[in-house]
């Protein structure tokens, strides 16, 4: 894989997105190793599920303050329709 910039390895989705397209172009070239390419594929997926997850899971704390129902930290039942949906009030709050 191509040397970064420590100002591209810095954990953004702009820095995510340079690395995949340096993948690209190194599967492109003579250099590319497609098994390493997939994994770096499959890393960048998780990556972007878990910021897919944290934007849902804020979506769901501003619904629920402005619900009157704020939602601790570590009281959420992971799962639960009041979660998938936050029009219900988290239990145990």
């Amino acid at each position: 894989m191509t040397k970064l910039s420590k100002q591209s390895r810095k954990r953004t989705s702009q820095a995510l997105r340079d690395i995949l397209f340096n993948e690209i172009e190194e599967l492109q070239g003579e250099d590319g190793n497609p098994t390493k390419a997939m994994a770096v594929a499959n890393l960048a997926k998780q990556i972007i599920n878990i910021a897919k997850v944290e934007i849902e899971f804020h979506q769901v704390l501003v619904t629920q303050a402005e619900a009157g129902h704020p939602i601790r930290l570590g009281a959420m039942e992971l799962g639960t329709e009041s979660v998938a949906s936050a029009k219900k009030p988290v239990t145990g709050v």
